[in-house]
């Protein structure tokens, strides 16, 4: 009777956090659809350089926003763990500080990227074309930082008290905005790749200010200041720090991906742009699906209830399996078709192709690794994630020193490239993460004062 009991009360969880997935899934589809939209237009409007300087000027942008992702992910875990401890007005309290300090940096990164483009788009590739590209497109989507900072903060804020359908909404609606500037910037007025960069520009910045708004919102129904005190924004500056670590490791291996690819060809490059757009989808169904359990197990912190945590994480664990199984069948079925979609360069095309098939290998491990980082970020364990990502670059930097002058201008070339990140880089983080799950050595700092059965009494 007892195995039924708990049989049930699993599939339950994992009916829960399906069904938080699903809105998180479709609200992070815009940010990669937005860049997917500027390829696609770019690779058949403009031409090859012109797709090659979006993946210098997408990658960089996406690296700056990808780095400061810990605003979201240390907003919902304060509000989580807040929530955990049956205390809204603080969890609203920490959503707020979130918004303003996302406002503030985004602020100072659009001046740097306006200021430093071509600087910055000259550290990876040669190609004076390419680097004039990708400085357009920088200096047009840098408007949209502000906007994507206040958004991450903000969503961090929603998903800690679990409301995931109101980013989705807001994201949904974007999407369908920036789609209508994009024809109308690129095709009617013909602005070229900088009408594209500003189309997602002014979309992603009208996007924050609705969420800012939302912020607002939450603050007045809880009869909470509106502003803020320097001090206040120090404990997620501090508490960020293992976060900001571990996502300047990550994107600087991906830039230095982008660097050993631009070395070799702007035809390689644009492949890899395809790859890259379509691989943004992966990373958010991966994270759609961590997201929720993220915010489940922080809550089981906020209750230090070690035996629910685990359950928690017991359920996320086996929905990234499958999740993995489902993403290399996706993959190998569209590997064919997918880079026809960006471009009619049949050298782009076939180098693309071999792309799609040589990362297949890589979605089962890269599921789990992502899956145990959010069951990190929730039982605060952020240090350990953070010295995964500094153990795996260690493995990863020789590797590309030694391999990137052998790496030959073909369809085995990008599979070579691939592999440097996909199979070393993250290779290394599984196995760490694997030890730390096998251990439960992720729930060091998670002090049990409920420790009965795994029944799961949270409601989900």
């Amino acid at each position: 009777m007892e195995k039924k009991q708990i049989k049930m009360t699993e599939k339950k969880v994992s009916r829960a956090i399906i069904h938080a997935a699903i809105p998180t899934m479709i609200q992070n589809t815009s940010a990669p659809l937005y860049v997917m939209i500027d390829t696609a237009i770019i690779g058949h409007l403009l031409g090859t350089e012109q797709l090659a300087g979006l993946n210098v000027g997408s990658t960089l942008t996406n690296a700056l926003t990808g780095i400061c992702i810990f605003i979201s992910y240390v907003t919902n875990a304060q509000v989580s763990k807040a929530i955990g401890r049956g205390k809204k007005k603080a969890a609203i309290e920490y959503g707020r500080n979130g918004a303003w300090l996302a406002l503030i940096l985004g602020i100072i990164f659009m001046v740097l990227l306006m200021l430093f483009a071509n600087n910055i788009a000259g550290l990876f590739t040669q190609d004076d074309s390419v680097i004039e590209y990708a400085s357009e497109y920088i200096h047009a989507v840098s408007i949209a930082i502000p906007g994507i900072l206040v958004s991450m903060a903000t969503t961090g804020l929603l998903r800690g008290v679990k409301m995931y359908k109101v980013p989705m909404y807001t994201s949904v609606a974007g999407g369908i905005f920036n789609i209508v500037l994009n024809i109308l910037f690129v095709v009617v007025f013909n602005w070229g790749i900088w009408g594209s960069g500003f189309a997602t520009g002014v979309t992603m910045l009208l996007i924050g200010a609705v969420n800012f708004g939302i912020m607002l919102y939450f603050v007045n129904k809880h009869k909470i200041s509106r502003g803020f005190q320097f001090t206040e924004l120090l404990e997620p500056l501090i508490e960020s720090a293992p976060y900001f670590v571990r996502n300047f490791i990550q994107w600087s291996a991906l830039l230095l991906m982008v660097h050993v690819i631009a070395g070799v060809g702007s035809e390689f490059e644009a492949a890899f742009q395809i790859i890259n757009a379509c691989w943004a989808f992966v990373e958010i169904s991966i994270e759609a699906l961590s997201v929720p359990l993220q915010t489940y197990i922080a809550e089981q912190v906020g209750a230090k209830n070690r035996e629910n945590a685990k359950f928690f994480l017991k359920v996320g664990i086996r929905l990234s399996l499958w999740l993995g199984v489902f993403l290399t069948v996706l993959d190998l079925g569209v590997a064919m078709f997918a880079p026809h979609v960006f471009t009619d360069n049949p050298t782009v095309v076939a180098i693309a192709t071999a792309g799609f098939l040589f990362q297949s290998v890589v979605f089962v491990y890269t599921c789990f690794t992502m899956v145990m980082e959010n069951a990190m970020i929730g039982a605060g364990d952020a240090k350990y994630m953070a010295w995964m990502c500094v153990v795996g670059v260690i493995f990863y930097l020789p590797a590309c020193y030694f391999i990137e002058p052998l790496i030959p201008n073909n369809v085995y070339g990008i599979g070579i490239a691939l592999w440097l990140y996909d199979v070393i880089f993250l290779g290394v983080r599984f196995l760490m993460s694997l030890w730390s799950y096998k251990t439960h050595y992720w729930l060091r700092y998670i002090e049990d004062v409920s420790a009965e059965t795994a029944e799961v009494e949270t409601k989900v």
